[in-house]
């Protein structure tokens, strides 16, 4: 029986991607629209009024996402294995998606099927489909229903932060500790895959006993069906948080915990989580069981290829130039206002065609929505190890390969700092595969550039 789950173990785990054909494609949808800005979020986001034109935006989405795969898809000569290459998740993120009008998200499904005419498109079964919601979202019960029912979510991800109302009111958040649990609740009575976040090393007065009660009520009301992200509290620029880290008075100014107190918050983290038979499988994700993994975060952390619409959303194409059979990966970004975003994509310019000898230049086969930048190897090379060394199974060297058209580690890698890292307890440097420690996670930010080359 062992050695029975033992080899299923072996089977399913991870082997890295060396052809195109087998790269996975993800959809991202963004809405940047919020009923209030959170004063630690960095996001590009606005306030929610009765202004947003509701209409326009999800015909901006639908067009762009039309732009997107006629000007750069349908130009590449790589298209018959491109478009064979099914959508394996859709991310309605934001902002707050699900402020946005049912028949918005309708639309944008249903100019995905017209696209991505591929088999597993015809039912959307196989794909999982997540829907950002906050809990306090008026009839959470029906709403939810109907974006089940009329767009096809399977994943509900709830923005909870806190279960504590003195933090949410910290946080910003509109909810309290109430609706956050009913949120919970009426979630996983009508998903088999919901997810919640929290926010922890909230400020100096965050004892580890507070957040180990905390955190081990919020994985009882997760278990089952269940995943939790579970993040420290980072201060960004731009942020009302930031600006308070230095504000003179003592009413405003925040103190964050010191390093250590930080690392004892994520110790206890990780084996609250895993006593609770939650498996961490990235740095902040930790779910029930395999089939609760987010499959479209892991599509981002293993480097695959993603569109991403709305106002300020980002994509990654990986293209097969026939002639010297390199690959060439880019990086898209779309306009951040979105005023500005959905002008230009009503413009004339933005469905032109952009053929340059019959040859694909996605530098000059982009929207006017969307800035392009082709990645050179060592670039791929290095957004390979920051994604991938967040997670437990790291960096395949067969996608390391592949991406970056032929390096290897030990081409790309300081191999001694990768020794050392390695005597420390830091790095696992495997035939197959370059992955972080435990300790080694905690300090990823640090040990990234230690080990590259350049």
């Amino acid at each position: 029986m062992i050695n029975k789950i033992l080899k299923n173990v072996i089977e399913n785990q991870f082997k890295g991607y060396n052809k195109l054909q087998d790269l996975p494609i993800s959809l991202f949808v963004y809405w940047p629209y919020c009923s209030k800005i959170c004063p630690y979020c960095n996001f590009n986001k606005y306030r929610d009024t009765d202004k947003v034109d509701h209409e326009r935006m999800s015909k901006s989405l639908s067009r762009e996402l039309e732009a997107f795969v006629k000007n750069i898809y349908l130009n590449s000569n790589e298209n018959s294995f491109i478009m064979e290459r099914p959508i394996k998740s859709i991310y309605f993120g934001g902002g707050t998606p699900s402020l946005a009008k049912i028949s918005t998200f309708v639309e944008t499904i249903e100019t995905m099927r017209k696209l991505f005419p591929s088999s597993s498109l015809s039912t959307l079964e196989d794909i999982e489909i997540t829907l950002e919601v906050n809990p306090d979202q008026k009839d959470l019960k029906n709403l939810l229903k109907d974006f089940k029912k009329y767009v096809g979510v399977n994943r509900v991800s709830l923005g909870v932060q806190s279960l504590v109302d003195k933090d949410l009111h910290f946080l910003g958040r509109t909810h309290n500790r109430i609706q956050a649990e009913e949120s919970i609740k009426i979630a996983k009575d009508l998903f088999d895959h919901v997810t919640f976040d929290l926010i922890y090393s909230r400020s100096i007065d965050q004892s580890l006993e507070q957040w180990r009660n905390e955190l081990k009520y919020a994985l009882n009301l997760a278990h089952g069906n269940g995943h939790v992200s579970l993040y420290t509290l980072t201060f960004e620029q731009g942020t009302s948080f930031y600006r308070r880290l230095s504000s003179k008075g003592s009413k405003f100014k925040i103190i964050p915990p010191d390093d250590q107190k930080s690392s004892d918050l994520y110790d206890l983290t990780v084996f609250e989580a895993e006593a609770m038979g939650f498996q961490q499988y990235e740095i902040s994700s930790f779910a029930s069981s395999d089939n609760q993994k987010g499959k479209h975060n892991l599509n981002y952390w293993r480097s695959g290829d993603f569109i991403g619409i709305g106002p300020g959303a980002s994509s990654r194409l990986t293209t097969l130039n026939n002639n010297n059979n390199q690959i060439s990966r880019y990086s898209f970004k779309n306009i951040l206002h979105p005023k500005e975003w959905m002008e230009k994509l009503n413009s004339k310019e933005t469905l032109c065609n952009a053929f340059i000898e019959d040859e694909f230049n996605p530098t000059s086969a982009t929207t006017t929505t969307t800035t392009t930048t082709p990645l050179t190897n060592f670039e791929v090379a290095e957004e390979m190890l920051l994604n991938g060394l967040r997670t437990i199974e790291g960096v395949q060297l067969s996608t390391f390969t592949f991406q970056t058209n032929g390096l290897t580690f030990d081409q790309f890698l300081n191999m001694k700092q990768v020794e050392i890292l390695q005597e420390q307890g830091f790095l696992i440097l495997e035939p197959t595969c370059l992955k972080l420690t435990g300790n080694g996670r905690k300090l990823l930010d640090t040990i990234i550039p230690k080990i590259l080359k350049y």
